[in-house]
Protein backbone atom coordinates (compact mmCIF):
# COMPACT_ATOMS: atom_id res chain seq x y z
CA UNK A 1 0.00 0.00 0.00
CA UNK A 2 1.39 3.40 -0.98
CA UNK A 3 0.72 6.11 1.61
CA UNK A 4 2.43 8.71 -0.58
CA UNK A 5 5.59 9.33 1.41
CA UNK A 6 5.88 5.75 2.71
CA UNK A 7 4.91 2.44 1.13
CA UNK A 8 4.29 -0.89 2.85
CA UNK A 9 4.25 -4.28 1.18
CA UNK A 10 3.18 -7.64 2.56
CA UNK A 11 3.43 -11.06 1.03
CA UNK A 12 2.80 -14.69 1.82
CA UNK A 13 4.80 -17.29 -0.06
CA UNK A 14 5.46 -20.96 -0.54
CA UNK A 15 8.53 -22.00 -2.50
CA UNK A 16 9.66 -25.54 -3.22
CA UNK A 17 13.24 -26.12 -4.25
CA UNK A 18 15.47 -29.12 -4.85
CA UNK A 19 17.53 -30.37 -1.94
CA UNK A 20 20.72 -32.40 -2.24
CA UNK A 21 21.86 -35.35 -0.14
CA UNK A 22 24.10 -38.43 -0.30
CA UNK A 23 22.06 -41.57 -0.91
CA UNK A 24 23.15 -44.11 1.73
CA UNK A 25 22.60 -47.06 -0.64
CA UNK A 26 24.54 -45.75 -3.64
CA UNK A 27 26.84 -43.33 -1.74
CA UNK A 28 26.15 -40.78 -4.51
CA UNK A 29 25.52 -37.14 -3.84
CA UNK A 30 22.62 -35.86 -5.91
CA UNK A 31 19.83 -33.33 -6.00
CA UNK A 32 17.12 -35.87 -5.19
CA UNK A 33 15.33 -34.23 -2.27
CA UNK A 34 12.87 -31.42 -1.77
CA UNK A 35 12.70 -28.41 0.57
CA UNK A 36 9.57 -26.32 1.11
CA UNK A 37 9.76 -22.75 2.37
CA UNK A 38 6.60 -21.06 3.65
CA UNK A 39 6.56 -17.60 5.08
CA UNK A 40 5.47 -14.03 5.31
CA UNK A 41 7.31 -10.84 4.53
CA UNK A 42 6.54 -7.27 5.50
CA UNK A 43 8.56 -4.37 4.04
CA UNK A 44 8.46 -0.60 4.22
CA UNK A 45 10.23 2.15 2.34
CA UNK A 46 9.94 5.83 1.82
CA UNK A 47 10.55 9.28 3.24
CA UNK A 48 8.20 9.78 6.21
CA UNK A 49 9.48 13.32 6.77
CA UNK A 50 11.67 15.41 4.45
CA UNK A 51 15.30 14.37 4.75
CA UNK A 52 14.60 11.05 6.52
CA UNK A 53 14.52 7.91 4.36
CA UNK A 54 13.81 4.36 5.55
CA UNK A 55 14.05 0.95 3.94
CA UNK A 56 13.42 -2.19 5.93
CA UNK A 57 11.59 -5.41 6.40
CA UNK A 58 11.02 -8.57 8.34
CA UNK A 59 10.71 -12.10 6.99
CA UNK A 60 9.28 -15.03 8.94
CA UNK A 61 9.98 -18.37 7.32
CA UNK A 62 9.27 -22.03 8.01
CA UNK A 63 11.69 -24.00 5.84
CA UNK A 64 11.21 -27.76 6.01
CA UNK A 65 12.83 -30.78 4.40
CA UNK A 66 9.97 -32.72 2.81
CA UNK A 67 11.83 -35.37 0.84
CA UNK A 68 15.14 -36.70 2.15
CA UNK A 69 17.16 -39.91 1.78
CA UNK A 70 14.86 -42.68 2.98
CA UNK A 71 12.66 -40.03 4.64
CA UNK A 72 15.19 -39.87 7.48
CA UNK A 73 15.01 -36.09 7.89
CA UNK A 74 11.53 -35.40 6.51
CA UNK A 75 9.87 -32.65 8.55
CA UNK A 76 13.15 -31.29 9.93
CA UNK A 77 14.06 -27.60 9.57
CA UNK A 78 16.07 -26.92 6.42
CA UNK A 79 19.71 -26.16 7.21
CA UNK A 80 20.95 -22.63 6.65
CA UNK A 81 17.54 -20.96 6.74
CA UNK A 82 16.80 -18.61 9.65
CA UNK A 83 13.21 -18.48 10.92
CA UNK A 84 13.40 -14.69 11.24
CA UNK A 85 15.35 -12.05 9.35
CA UNK A 86 15.02 -8.32 10.03
CA UNK A 87 16.77 -5.36 8.45
CA UNK A 88 16.32 -1.62 8.69
CA UNK A 89 18.33 1.01 6.84
CA UNK A 90 17.91 4.72 7.41
CA UNK A 91 19.28 8.02 6.16
CA UNK A 92 19.07 11.50 7.65
CA UNK A 93 20.09 14.59 5.71
CA UNK A 94 21.57 17.14 8.09
CA UNK A 95 20.00 20.59 7.74
CA UNK A 96 21.73 22.74 5.09
CA UNK A 97 22.50 25.46 7.68
CA UNK A 98 24.38 22.86 9.76
CA UNK A 99 26.23 20.78 7.15
CA UNK A 100 25.08 21.13 3.54
CA UNK A 101 25.33 17.89 1.57
CA UNK A 102 25.99 15.66 4.60
CA UNK A 103 23.82 12.59 5.26
CA UNK A 104 24.02 10.19 8.23
CA UNK A 105 23.30 6.53 7.47
CA UNK A 106 22.63 3.54 9.67
CA UNK A 107 21.63 -0.08 9.36
CA UNK A 108 20.53 -2.84 11.73
CA UNK A 109 20.44 -6.49 10.64
CA UNK A 110 19.10 -9.39 12.69
CA UNK A 111 19.19 -13.05 11.67
CA UNK A 112 17.79 -15.75 13.94
CA UNK A 113 19.69 -18.95 14.67
CA UNK A 114 19.75 -21.66 12.04
CA UNK A 115 20.52 -25.32 11.83
CA UNK A 116 23.74 -26.42 10.17
CA UNK A 117 22.83 -30.03 9.41
CA UNK A 118 19.78 -31.96 8.22
CA UNK A 119 19.44 -33.83 11.52
CA UNK A 120 19.00 -30.46 13.27
CA UNK A 121 21.61 -31.41 15.88
CA UNK A 122 24.09 -28.62 15.05
CA UNK A 123 23.16 -24.96 14.91
CA UNK A 124 24.57 -21.48 14.82
CA UNK A 125 23.19 -18.77 17.14
CA UNK A 126 21.26 -15.68 16.12
CA UNK A 127 23.15 -12.47 15.48
CA UNK A 128 22.62 -8.74 15.18
CA UNK A 129 24.87 -6.31 13.36
CA UNK A 130 24.89 -2.51 13.35
CA UNK A 131 26.48 -0.32 10.68
CA UNK A 132 26.84 3.47 10.53
CA UNK A 133 28.12 5.88 7.95
CA UNK A 134 28.29 9.31 6.37
CA UNK A 135 27.69 10.46 2.81
CA UNK A 136 28.86 13.85 1.62
CA UNK A 137 27.77 15.27 -1.75
CA UNK A 138 29.34 18.39 -3.24
CA UNK A 139 29.73 19.91 -6.71
CA UNK A 140 32.80 18.81 -8.62
CA UNK A 141 34.19 19.60 -12.04
CA UNK A 142 31.64 21.31 -14.29
CA UNK A 143 29.10 21.23 -11.45
CA UNK A 144 28.78 17.44 -11.58
CA UNK A 145 28.22 15.83 -8.16
CA UNK A 146 30.99 14.15 -6.20
CA UNK A 147 29.89 11.67 -3.51
CA UNK A 148 32.23 10.60 -0.70
CA UNK A 149 31.12 7.79 1.61
CA UNK A 150 32.56 6.49 4.87
CA UNK A 151 30.95 3.42 6.44
CA UNK A 152 31.73 1.32 9.48
CA UNK A 153 30.18 -2.14 9.25
CA UNK A 154 29.76 -4.21 12.42
CA UNK A 155 30.51 -1.20 14.62
CA UNK A 156 30.35 -3.33 17.79
CA UNK A 157 32.90 -5.78 16.32
CA UNK A 158 30.71 -8.78 17.20
CA UNK A 159 31.65 -12.30 16.10
CA UNK A 160 28.94 -14.16 14.22
CA UNK A 161 28.24 -16.78 11.58
CA UNK A 162 26.87 -14.88 8.59
CA UNK A 163 25.55 -18.07 6.95
CA UNK A 164 25.21 -21.79 7.50
CA UNK A 165 23.93 -22.65 4.03
CA UNK A 166 24.80 -25.55 1.73
CA UNK A 167 27.05 -27.26 4.25
CA UNK A 168 29.39 -24.31 4.68
CA UNK A 169 29.77 -21.90 7.56
CA UNK A 170 30.61 -18.33 6.62
CA UNK A 171 32.22 -16.17 9.28
CA UNK A 172 30.83 -12.64 9.56
CA UNK A 173 33.34 -9.90 8.90
CA UNK A 174 34.81 -8.07 11.91
CA UNK A 175 34.50 -4.29 12.23
CA UNK A 176 35.18 -3.03 8.73
CA UNK A 177 35.92 0.51 7.55
CA UNK A 178 34.97 1.40 3.99
CA UNK A 179 35.70 4.70 2.25
CA UNK A 180 34.66 5.34 -1.33
CA UNK A 181 34.21 8.18 -3.79
CA UNK A 182 31.94 8.53 -6.79
CA UNK A 183 32.67 11.15 -9.41
CA UNK A 184 30.35 12.04 -12.29
CA UNK A 185 31.95 13.57 -15.38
Amino acid sequence: YDFGTVAVTASLFEIEQPNAFTDPATRRFSVSGLQRNRGAELALFGEPVPGVRLLGGVTLIDARLVSTAGGQFDGKAAPGVPTTAFNLYGEYDLPPWLAPGLTLTGRAIYTSGQFYNQANTQSVPDWTRFDAGLRYVFPGVNGKPVVVRAIVENILDDSYWASAARGFLAVGAPRTFIVSAQVDF
